[in-house]
């Protein structure tokens, strides 16, 4: 799913919210994902931005309608951000097939 130089992992949704530990919105009091996504405009977006990269999170549409969770900022078939609050290792790129 990426087309990045850098290593590539894959690990389960769960192992990545016992990971990572997204935090929940304070922006929206019915966001989507259990409270944990973060929309693609307006001031969400905005506390996305203001958010050290290392902990931004990108919910991705990928082939035959299935949804990724994706380290990063990516933008195309975005569906929204998660922001964790531990930061990822450096130059990994980690992708999180949502069941």
């Amino acid at each position: 799913m990426t087309n990045s130089t850098f290593p590539h992992l894959t690990m389960t949704y769960d192992d990545w919210l016992e990971t990572y530990r997204p935090v929940p919105n304070p922006l929206a009091k019915s966001a989507p994902f259990d409270g944990l996504m973060f929309e693609t405009f307006g001031p969400e977006l905005a506390h996305v931005r203001d958010t050290p990269a290392d902990r931004v999170w990108t919910l991705v549409e990928g082939d035959d309608d299935t949804l990724y969770v994706l380290s990063g900022v990516h933008f195309v078939n975005r569906l929204g951000y998660f922001i964790a609050a531990q930061p990822r290792p450096p130059h990994v790129d980690i992708e999180v097939p949502v069941d």
